[in-house]
């Protein structure tokens, strides 16, 4: 799970394993995502769910997808005073 505001900053991180991917480490370590995909989770108005890893907005670290077939991702967007905050990112390996 990543709580995720407009720029990209990650607020809050729950991850139950390993990450694999050095990208991904490195955005754990910098607790920021890269502006290109901070911009897709904004662009989520409202809850969208079972996110597939060919999808763009996909938690998934692109060049693991053929470990991560069966993973997806829910997007939440965070609205306050009709403002978009943010999002949490859920990801699981089943549907």
């Amino acid at each position: 799970m990543y709580v995720v505001d407009p720029d990209g900053k990650l607020l809050g991180i729950a991850i139950n394993h390993e990450i694999a991917s050095e990208r991904m480490q490195q955005y754990m370590r910098d607790r920021q995502f890269p502006e290109e995909y901070s911009n897709r989770l904004m662009e989520v108005e409202k809850t969208s769910s079972n996110i597939s890893v060919d999808d763009p907005r996909t938690a998934y670290p692109v060049e693991m997808a053929d470990m991560f077939k069966e993973g997806y991702t829910t997007i939440v967007p965070i609205i306050g005073g009709g403002d978009h905050l943010g999002n949490v990112s859920l990801v699981t390996l089943a549907k």
